[in-house]
């Protein structure tokens, strides 16, 4: 697994995967867009099936990054 170092408040593309054995995700990789790197700049990222967390494979800056208001 690669080490991957995230800027604090930024938004990442991310492709992640699950390893929970049962889970119907495991082993499946998909594509997560925008999310959101918060204050101390690691990203959780949790698989909506079974709920924990899933490893992050790759992540870009999203460009261009969102505007908030």
């Amino acid at each position: 697994m690669a080490i991957i170092s995230f800027d604090p408040s930024t938004y990442y593309d991310m492709t992640v995967t699950c390893h929970v054995t049962g889970c119907r995700n495991n082993g499946r990789i998909w594509a997560c867009n925008s999310v959101y790197s918060n204050a101390d700049g690691s990203p959780d990222v949790i698989d909506g099936r079974c709920g924990t967390p899933v490893e992050i494979l790759t992540a870009v800056k999203t460009d261009p990054q969102p505007i908030m208001s």
